[in-house]
């Protein structure tokens, strides 16, 4: 197939404007049968944009959307879906008390005579997935699948209703790397089949390994397609820049002559996946614990943080004895702050402002006895917002309102703000464009180099590298590295086996 050709769908032309706000202009978006194409730039960049108005989310203010050639009018997703136009969000939309093939024919169950059968819906359910290749348990309640396996039964939900092209919004953003590697294995399977693919992303990792061709989106203009094979990383992050991008790597500080700001003694989990085990943890550096789900590196990460108790072991923060914490309450009282991995249910209140948010945890520095005071609060949401360069209309703007990398920075400044003397994160950069990420590995580089003790936990191989003074490596609950400077680049090897 050549770029020449006609393609299935398309946007020509295609403006679209929020108030002041020019969210998309003048796009121009070839989508073609068999082939996976990715929408690639910053938050805020017009890709999403892109992919609402192809999905009927949205209308163009000026040009068309093309189907075969032919203008159409999409009346929102149900005539996108009579289309054969089918959006899979972030936010997934299933029937979490039904089994999987209950949610894959809902409202599309066979039957006969008017009736059907548990037997009829799971063999129809059955047959789908393994035209595509899908390795799915059709008995199996949607509750308690991977989140990887619950975006498959949307796909599979969308082949049942006849689409023709599918268009996935960040598939991959609270993915595991073994879970990314077998959803794109899927999208492949469907590309093979005939079916347009196309999926919204900031990740140039997934951009390079599952796409075909790549449309690069900057300050609401697609500034550059080409196809995958012809590009390098370099050109891509230039092209999503507008200028040459420097990655800021870690200050692999020998650590010899650091004080110890955590230590652990004969931790055990709850779980017993993790078994006495103790660590030093040093002042002024980064510690990064590296391993995907289920090797153990987020199940100790948890366990400092109070989020899910050792039921064995002891602690010290700075040289005190400070018992194992109970809760992420009891933690902050021994120093320790937490960043969860999931900032929308577990780390932010997303119907509160922006400046509410920042001050939730530390009234206690703003409040007169039991009277709070607002001007205190503002002040104090004005300084983290300045400090790290959060991008807000106001700081009374909803915090739901924001970019998902100003989300993050958002939640790292409330707990910043508590001055902990120990910081434990879970995937601090999920979901973040690269540019929001860079800032954040920034500011957690300076609050290690003030001597404090900040603690990484994350499955994104990159990011460890880039962050880390020390990486440990995770494995079936145990550390099989611990390792510094060139030392690192052999992680990745030693942590192959962890989901296995």
């Amino acid at each position: 197939m050549t770029d020449n050709e006609q393609p299935d769908i398309a946007l020509a032309g295609v403006s679209r404007t929020y108030g002041s706000t020019r969210a998309l202009i003048d796009a121009d978006l070839p989508l073609h049968r068999g082939r996976v194409a990715a929408l690639l730039g910053e938050n805020g960049a017009g890709k999403s944009t892109a992919a609402k108005i192809l999905c009927g989310l949205e209308t163009p203010d000026t040009g068309q959307v093309l189907i075969d050639g032919a203008p159409v009018t999409i009346a929102g997703p149900r005539g996108a879906h009579a289309l054969g136009i089918y959006l899979i969000p972030q936010e997934l939309a299933f029937v979490p008390d039904l089994t999987v093939a209950e949610n894959i024919t809902l409202g599309w169950a066979p039957h006969r005579h008017g009736l059907t059968s548990r037997r009829s819906v799971i063999a129809a359910a059955q047959a789908q997935a393994d035209r595509f290749g899908f390795d799915l348990s059709m008995r199996q309640k949607m509750r308690d699948l991977a989140l990887a396996d619950v975006q498959m039964v949307e796909i599979l939900k969308a082949l049942r209703i006849g689409a023709r092209a599918i268009v996935l919004d960040e598939p991959t953003s609270s993915l595991t790397e073994d879970e990314s590697a077998r959803l794109f294995a899927a999208v492949r399977r469907l590309a093979a089949d005939g079916t347009s693919v196309t999926f919204v992303s900031h990740r140039l990792d997934e951009v390079l390994d599952g796409s075909d061709q790549v449309h690069v989106f900057r300050d609401g203009r697609i500034v550059e397609t080409v196809q995958t094979a012809e590009t390098t990383r370099e050109e891509l992050l230039e092209s999503m820049l507008g200028r040459p991008f420097q990655v800021s790597v870690g200050q692999r500080k020998a650590g010899a002559d650091r004080a110890v700001g955590l230590g652990i003694q004969g931790w055990r989990s709850g779980t017993s996946l993790i078994e006495d085990t103790s660590l030093d943890f040093l002042a002024g550096e980064v510690t990064v614990l590296y391993g995907l789900r289920g090797s153990g590196s987020d199940l100790l990460a948890e366990g400092l943080a109070g989020a899910r108790p050792a039921e064995h072991g002891s602690m010290s923060v700075d040289g005190t004895v400070v018992g194992r914490p109970r809760g992420p309450k009891q933690a902050r009282r021994s120093g320790i702050a937490y960043v969860p991995p999931d900032r929308r249910r577990q780390g932010l209140m997303m119907h509160l402002s922006v400046e509410e948010n920042l001050v939730l945890h530390v009234r206690g520095r703003t409040s007169a006895g039991m009277w709070r005071r607002p001007r205190a609060e503002a002040r104090l949401a004005r300084e983290a917002i300045a400090a790290y360069r959060i991008r807000v209309a106001s700081p009374r703007q909803l915090v739901s309102e924001l970019s998902g990398g100003n989300q993050q920075k958002v939640l790292l400044a409330g707990r910043l703000g508590l001055q902990p003397r120990v910081l434990v994160l879970q995937e601090p950069t999920r979901g973040v464009d690269i540019g929001a990420r860079d800032e954040i590995h920034r500011i957690l580089r300076d609050y290690a180099q003030q001597g404090a003790t900040a603690i990484v936990s994350t499955s994104d191989f990159e990011e460890a590298l880039q962050l880390a003074d020390r990486m440990l490596v995770f494995r079936h609950g145990r550390v099989v590295g611990d390792l510094r400077g060139d030392a690192m680049t052999t992680a990745l090897n030693l942590a192959k086996g962890s989901s296995t």
